[in-house]
């Protein structure tokens, strides 16, 4: 999968996990009928654990594949992306 922006700042920890830290001009986020939400998912099978998925992200495209999953899993046309832009002079 190819980056939407560069890495401007990249740690490597000792277990060998690493932090990648991009600079983007825009960011995506998820709506539902036009308002922010969160979500959780449960596995019971799997994990006694909940998971918070990702709603925010730095590709207008993958954020639209998400939005279109989201509609096509609860049969409805609720789900839609929202731009969030910039903050101006935080460079």
């Amino acid at each position: 999968m190819s980056r939407t922006a560069k890495v401007t700042l990249s740690h490597t920890n000792a277990d060998l996990s690493q932090i990648d830290i991009s600079v983007t001009d825009d960011l995506w986020i998820l709506t539902y009928k036009g308002r922010l939400f969160t979500r959780r998912d449960y596995k019971p099978y799997v994990s006694p654990l909940s998971s918070y998925p990702r709603l925010v992200y730095p590709s207008k495209a993958t954020a639209t594949n998400a939005a279109d999953k989201l509609n096509k899993t609860f049969s409805c046309l609720d789900f839609s992306i929202a731009r969030v832009g910039v903050l101006k002079g935080t460079e």
